[in-house]
């Protein structure tokens, strides 16, 4: 089951587990608005704008990029939808530590965010 967790909790798990990993599901447009400041991080599109169309590569790529079914990943988008989307997705390939960031990057009624928590992002030239 996916576990729900806020960002600051995420955060904290993030700077204490080398092996954890990020994933920003968000669009490149929402990445101008800054992105999470962590050392292991993957910036993959679940969804593409204008219609919000599924990325068919994303499990692919990501499969890729954590081939340890054990490993402990934190999806995160805006606000949680997405990012409990695409971790219910990994989490029916069979990795075990699949956790969304219920409150997103800019916040939403389950909590304040990571921006808004202050926890380290930066702003990055999105091509």
């Amino acid at each position: 089951m996916v576990q729900q967790i806020s960002a600051s909790e995420a955060f904290k798990i993030l700077s204490e587990d080398q092996t954890a990993i990020l994933v920003d599901v968000r669009t490149q447009q929402e990445w101008q608005q800054g992105v999470p400041k962590i050392a292991k991080s993957v910036f993959l599109s679940w969804r593409f704008r204008p219609d919000m169309d599924i990325n068919a590569e994303f499990t692919d790529i990501l499969q890729n990029e954590v081939p340890d079914l054990t490993t402990n990943i934190f999806f995160l988008c805006a606000a949680g939808a997405r990012s409990f989307e695409s971790a219910v997705i990994f989490e029916d390939l069979g990795y075990r530590n699949c956790y969304n960031i219920i409150d997103g990057f800019n916040g939403n009624k389950f909590g304040i965010g990571w921006q808004n928590n202050n926890l380290p992002w930066e702003n990055i030239d999105v091509k």
